[in-house]
């Protein structure tokens, strides 16, 4: 079995479809520097398999794809396919194989064999059968030789058992081992459900006879339910033949009451035939006496209802003044929660920004450390001195920034004083003066917000100066010290080493605050703009409030109270007039108008 051809497309330098034939003797690639004699060394690296950039001369997988040049646009994705050709006896009469590898910009990756989609895991199968799999040194690099006789005895044991072609064995070995291993998990797991469901067959047991015995409850309770269905629909039949009959009796004794009532209307009208029909004036004042009265009850009726409706109006009047007072108060307090959320939005926003400048700076440290750790001690030795030179001219600014901070903090407070002091007399004076002071009250408390604000975030800010001060200092100690320690490589090395790990864990540490505070910001941003639309709607409500006009109504329901009652005292007093000359006419003429 021997490569027979490499096909490249789109991987590193080779833009356009490259295929390179070899033969089953020594093959020799030569070119000047920078034509690209290790990109196919790198692509044959990619295709058995090689996950790591840094193994193919990268940053990331991505830029092993074609990235154009002036001329040439860039690809969208690169392909290496590797043609090998086999003995037919062992693959089944197949006289040639291939596999390959396709990756796209968007990091998608797909593996190929004889043209089909496949698993790494296959083709990682099939290159370690044939023994030149990506751990059994197939591609050997620069340095890895002398690493393998400088090697220890055990270690050499290792490289010859990989070449030999041991590995698959081992790891197949090793699989078999964790397939054993999960098998008697998986049999300890049966025997424990099994011991479970022991466990649980004595009480299901007894729940199945207890359900047993509910079913046979349950079918007793339901027949006696049906009898006593049955005794009730008697008794309430016997009842409603009973509702029947009473029924009945009621309905005669009705209509005999009706015969008797008709026979009495009868005889009343005979009798006024007889008499005959006569209206004395008695009567017609009396009449006349009963319809001013009901007029006069009906305006007292009119009076009653204009006075409930006046109360009803005075009460929405005075319910709309108090939801006005309380949306208005509402607002203030989310005016004062907008500006408490705004001041703590600023900050953390700032402090987002200062966490973000702090976690360039552990990366630039981080990257510093890298590069020294690659260079020699002159090069770190002039590095550090710059750093030194950088650290202490850092120090004299920041110390600078505090002390004008230190200026600013103590006039704001030398103001809030002052302010505080005129606020309070302005206070007594208008309390004094008996001086409504809702309005004075919301300045004084957005002034002394505006003072605790700005206090609050020079405050805040000198902390963060601190911090940065005294992060520096240690750093510049640090830096003291590898200048001094740098002639001992061993321990400089060491103590570089040190370094980057403590830089890792607070990258690690500022990148969660951040991440942290990233979303401090965006729940205040949520809350702030909730509150501003609440705002509005209260603003709009307390709008369409204020321009309800109770007054008029209020004017018009009392003028007719007012009215209303004197009309009727006026009807009151008539109809008494009136039934009293009723009575005289009674008195003088009688039933009739004639005089006895």
């Amino acid at each position: 079995m021997h490569l027979k051809s490499v096909n490249i497309n789109g991987f590193k330098s080779f833009s356009e479809n490259t295929s390179i034939q070899l033969s089953n003797k020594v093959n020799v690639v030569v070119g000047p520097n920078g034509s690209g004699k290790s990109n196919v060394v790198d692509a044959i690296s990619w295709v058995l398999g090689t996950q790591s950039p840094a193994t193919l001369r990268t940053n990331k997988m991505e830029d092993v794809i074609f990235a154009g040049t002036d001329k040439l646009t860039q690809k969208g994705y690169a392909e290496v396919n590797l043609n090998f050709e086999v003995n037919p006896e062992k693959f089944n009469g197949t006289n040639e194989i291939s596999i390959g590898r396709k990756l796209y910009r968007d990091g998608q990756s797909d593996y190929f064999m004889n043209g089909l989609n496949c698993r790494l895991l296959d083709v990682q199968e099939f290159l370690g059968d044939v023994g030149i799999g990506k751990q059994q040194h197939t591609i050997i690099s620069q340095g890895q030789i002398a690493e393998i006789l400088n090697s220890k005895p055990e270690d050499h044991r290792i490289t010859i058992e990989e070449a030999a072609g041991i590995l698959p064995f081992k790891s197949k070995k090793d699989k078999a081992l964790k397939r054993i291993e999960s098998g008697e998990k998986e049999i300890k797991r049966a025997k424990d459900v099994l011991r479970e469901i022991k466990k649980q067959l004595d009480p299901l047991k007894k729940q199945a006879e207890q359900a047993i015995e509910h079913e046979k409850a349950v079918k007793e309770l339901k027949n006696l339910k049906i009898q006593l269905n049955i005794f009730k629909y008697h008794e309430f039949k016997n009842k409603n033949k009973t509702l029947s009959n009473d029924l009945n009796k009621i309905k005669n004794e009705l209509e005999e009451i009706t015969n008797y009532i008709d026979d009495q209307k009868n005889s009343k009208r005979k009798l006024n035939n007889n008499l005959g029909e006569s209206i004395s004036l008695g009567s017609v004042f009396k009449d006349i006496s009963n319809k001013v009265l009901n007029n006069a009850e009906k305006i007292k009726n009119i009076v009653q209802i204009a006075n409930e409706r006046l109360d009803n109006i005075e009460r929405s009047n005075i319910k709309v003044k108090n939801e006005i007072s309380v949306n208005k108060k509402k607002i203030l307090d989310n005016t004062n929660s907008i500006s408490s959320m705004s001041s703590q939005l600023i900050s953390k926003k700032n402090e987002v920004k200062e966490k973000t400048i702090y976690l360039e700076n552990l990366n630039r440290e981080l990257l510093d450390i890298t590069q020294k750790q690659s260079s020699n001690m002159e090069i770190n030795e002039a590095v550090i001195n710059n750093e030194i030179k950088y650290l202490k001219e850092f120090l004299n600014e920041t110390e600078q920034t505090l002390k004008i901070n230190n200026q600013k903090l103590n006039l704001w407070t030398e103001d809030k004083r002052i302010s505080s002091n005129y606020i309070n007399s302005h206070h007594n004076k208008l309390t004094e003066l008996n001086i409504e002071q809702e309005e004075f009250i919301l300045i004084k408390e957005k002034v002394f917000s505006i003072f605790e604000r700005e206090v609050s975030t020079l405050t805040e800010g000198n902390k963060e100066i601190d911090k940065k001060i005294h992060s520096k200092e240690l750093l510049l100690n640090t830096k003291k010290n590898q200048l001094n320690s740098i002639n001992n490589q061993d321990e400089f090395k060491e103590e570089l080493k040190l370094q980057r790990n403590k830089l890792d864990k607070n990258i690690n540490l500022i990148e969660n605050e951040i991440s942290i505070l990233t979303n401090q910001v965006i729940s205040l941003t949520e809350k702030i703009k909730y509150l501003n639309k609440e705002n509005l709607e209260i603003g709009d409500l307390i709008k369409e409030k204020s321009l309800l006009d109770f007054n008029n109504q209020i004017d018009e329901l009392n003028e007719i109270s007012i009215k209303g009652t004197e009309l009727f005292k006026i009807l009151k007093d008539t109809s008494i007039v009136l039934s009293k000359q009723s009575e005289y006419f009674d008195n003088k003429y009688g039933s009739s108008n004639e005089k006895n």
